[in-house]
């Protein structure tokens, strides 16, 4: 996890092509869940995932997808879900757009 920390998750731009990524996101549609699980963790800390952000977020909606299709009664589910939801969370290095981008507030 501190390897993932230090590594620069925002190089990729929103144009890029990441065609696993995109084969993750597909399977998670489709509700392949046990498919996904596996190549999701390789392709976060295998080094070789571009938007190690986004599949973070993809792992959290895993987790969180498998709680409350099991009736939303299984402590460990909802605890993991909530695990993988802190580490998307803190694992990017998103930055917003800056004061002079957002809106006036009413």
């Amino acid at each position: 996890m501190a390897e993932l920390k230090t590594k620069d998750t925002a190089q990729a731009a929103a144009t890029d092509e990441d065609p696993l990524l995109a084969k993750l996101i597909r399977g998670f549609l489709r509700g392949q869940l046990n498919d996904v699980e596996s190549l999701l963790n390789n392709y976060i800390y295998s080094g070789q995932g571009k938007k190690v952000g986004i599949g973070q977020l993809l792992r959290w909606c895993q987790h969180a997808t498998r709680y409350y299709l099991a009736g939303a009664t299984d402590e460990n589910l909802r605890r993991e879900a909530r695990k993988k939801f802190k580490a998307a969370k803190g694992g990017g290095r998103f930055q917003g757009p800056g004061k002079f981008y957002l809106g006036p507030r009413s």
